[in-house]
C-alpha cells in the first residue's frame, strides 16, 4: 500500500537506476547512511528482545507495536533520503 501511494509526477524515474541511488546515498555520505542503518537496526533489536523476554504478553504487544515500528522506520529512511535534498 506505501508503494501505491508513493508515485507522484517524475517520482520514480528520479531513483529508477542504481546509479541514481548510489548517488544518492553519497550525498547522504555513506558513513552517515551506515550509521543511520545500524541505529534502526539496534533500536528495533533492543525493543524486541526486550519484549521477546516477556512470554505471551511481549508477542502480543509485539503484534500490535510493530506497524507502528515499521512507519517509523519508513519515516526514518524517508528523512535520511531527503536529507540529501533529493524529493
Amino acid at each position: 500500500m506505501a508503494l501505491s501511494a508513493l508515485p507522484g509526477p517524475g517520482r520514480w524515474e528520479k531513483h529508477s537506476t542504481s546509479a541514481e541511488i548510489f548517488a544518492t546515498i553519497g550525498k547522504i555520505g555513506w558513513g552517515t547512511y551506515i550509521l543511520a542503518l545500524i541505529i534502526l537496526v539496534v533500536i528495533f533489536a533492543i525493543i524486541y528482545v526486550v519484549l521477546g523476554l516477556i512470554p505471551i504478553v511481549g508477542a502480543i504487544i509485539e503484534f500490535i507495536i510493530g506497524p507502528f515500528l515499521m512507519v517509523f522506520a519508513a519515516r526514518y529512511i524517508c528523512q535520511l533520503y531527503d536529507s540529501a535534498g533529493t524529493a
